[in-house]
């Protein structure tokens, strides 16, 4: 058992600063890792469930409604994290209006789509305490051995026994 939020966290830091073209600000700031970090306080050690509302992630990280619109939109295009919108259908007939009307969001962390230099990094820096793990829950795991060599899995691999301390 380890914190893997606290080895993510510095991860995409350090990848952050990998990616960055000279002059130019980092592609993820420090609001960004604010996000990351307030999503990471609200995320369930054991499921990996996570939604909160773009208030409450705004109220934690100390940050405006706008601003963590657009960072949570930087770490969707970084494929830091990936998010999961939830609808309800609204009953309206035909040419009434929308069909369906959003509810909340659900942000989690799919190891499986992150960019190869993230996994890299992770793999660096937790690479025996990922073959160590026993845990088989369902969802994202240790990186694919395959994806030294520039494949991709084709099924998911189960997560490993990660805490994601609060």
């Amino acid at each position: 058992m380890f914190p893997f939020r606290d080895v993510f966290r510095d991860t995409v830091v350090a990848y952050s600063d990998h990616i960055r073209k000279p002059g130019k600000s980092l592609p993820i700031s420090m609001n960004t890792m604010q996000v990351l970090k307030a999503l990471f306080s609200f995320m369930d050690g054991k499921t990996g469930r996570c939604d909160p509302s773009l208030d409450t992630i705004a109220k934690r990280s100390k940050l405006s409604h706008r601003t963590v619109v657009r960072q949570l939109e930087v770490l969707r295009r970084e494929k830091v994290i990936d998010r999961m919108r939830r609808t309800v259908k609204t009953g309206n007939g035909p040419d009434e209006g929308p069909k369906r009307q959003q509810t909340s969001n659900s942000y989690f962390v799919e190891l499986a789509n992150l960019p190869i230099e993230i996994l890299r990094i992770l793999r660096q820096k937790l690479g025996a305490k990922l073959r160590e793990a026993k845990g088989t829950h369902m969802g994202s795991g240790p990186v694919p051995s395959g994806w030294e060599s520039g494949q991709a899995p084709c099924q998911r691999r189960p997560q490993s026994d990660w805490i994601w301390e609060t």
